[in-house]
């Protein structure tokens, strides 16, 4: 994944050459839109469950191609508000049989909007929205991680 920078309202994809970064091409540019909306992940779900469980936020994908295998699942993830530190938490899954919010979502919490989780799952999670959706992004722009109440 190489890094995206947004300034100035512009996109701009790393060139791969080590020399900074270059304009996206109008492709990339629209792709990106489609798939970044208000710089949150358009596509995915977030919960919290208040602290019962280790993994508190749970975020959940769209059905999405997984492996080399050409199989499809829908991928989620498991977090606590620290999921880079040692002591933290942050595993994926997969289910084969559906979504895991879907028809009910009490089991994993109360939804909650993708800029109320805590800066580290924001990254985690764009991390692997980038890499499902083969998006342009590494060093996440600072836009997408603007602080909030963490």
């Amino acid at each position: 994944m190489s890094p995206v920078l947004v300034k100035h309202g512009r996109s701009y994809a790393d060139s791969r050459k080590g020399t900074g970064f270059k304009p996206m091409t109008a492709t990339q540019e629209a792709r990106y839109r489609r798939l970044i909306k208000d710089n949150a992940p358009r596509y995915v779900r977030c919960y919290d469950n208040g602290g019962e469980t280790a993994d508190r936020y749970t975020v959940t994908f769209p059905k999405v191609r997984t492996g080399s295998a050409g199989r499809y699942g829908y991928p989620y993830l498991g977090m606590s508000a620290a999921p880079f530190h040692p002591q933290g938490i942050g595993q994926h899954g997969e289910s084969k049989d559906g979504i895991i919010d879907r028809p009910r979502y009490s089991h994993i919490g109360k939804k909650i909007a993708f800029h109320d989780l805590p800066r580290d799952c924001r990254n985690l999670v764009l991390r692997y929205y980038a890499a499902y959706w083969n998006l342009p992004l590494g060093e996440l722009c600072s836009d997408c991680l603007r602080p909030t109440n963490d």
